[in-house]
């Protein structure tokens, strides 16, 4: 885990880009170095998820695909 990070995390849909999101990384107070931020997923199908933060000069960033089910949409992510 690394802590001190400032960044965010985008969600982008492939299929419409009006559904975009995007969220502030917060660092959890109780757990240095693990982060949290919401992002609303408008509808279900395929995200792709997109972590960009930095500490100093250093950048690190991670891109993840994820199937959203219909159960699971609206409802956010954190992570």
């Amino acid at each position: 885990a690394v802590s001190g990070l400032s960044g965010e995390l985008v969600a982008l849909r492939p299929s419409n880009q009006r559904l975009n999101s995007r969220g502030k990384l917060t660092e959890l107070p109780h757990a240095p170095g693990h982060y949290r931020t919401l992002v609303r997923l408008e509808a279900p199908g395929i995200w792709e998820l997109n972590v960009d933060a930095r500490r100093g000069g250093v950048r690190f960033v991670h891109t993840q695909r994820v199937s959203i089910s219909t159960t699971n949409a609206k409802g956010g992510a954190s992570g």
